[in-house]
């Protein structure tokens, strides 16, 4: 995992022991991932075409809403948050790429 600026907080955060409780996750990445659970594609691409959302937000975990949808096998959602500048090469705190680069080679992302 390469170590990048955002990352940092998450890290410390992780170190001194923090957890969901203490911490602050964004209404950005609550939304897509609530979005992304529910399977609603419609209002997924409804909420990112109406508001400036931030697509590569992190939760505590470092993890973002592409990494959910990956992790969901939920191809439509990833293609559309690729479409709003979505960050496909990041990685979170616990695990690698594996899902994003599996699901990659179905949506015709390219991602190394």
């Amino acid at each position: 995992m390469q170590l990048t600026p955002d990352l940092v907080p998450l890290i410390v955060g992780k170190l001194l022991g923090m957890d969901r409780r203490s911490t602050m996750v964004s209404l950005s990445f609550t939304s897509l991932t609530t979005l992304i659970n529910r399977e609603d594609l419609s209002a997924f691409t409804s909420f990112l075409n109406n508001r400036n959302v931030a697509v590569d937000d992190r939760d505590e975990n470092g993890t973002t809403a592409m990494m959910v949808a990956a992790e969901k096998g939920h191809s439509a959602f990833i293609h559309a948050l690729v479409e709003f500048g979505a960050d496909a090469t990041l990685s979170d705190l616990v695990s690698d790429l594996g899902e994003i680069r599996d699901l990659s080679v179905t949506c015709d992302l390219n991602v190394t």
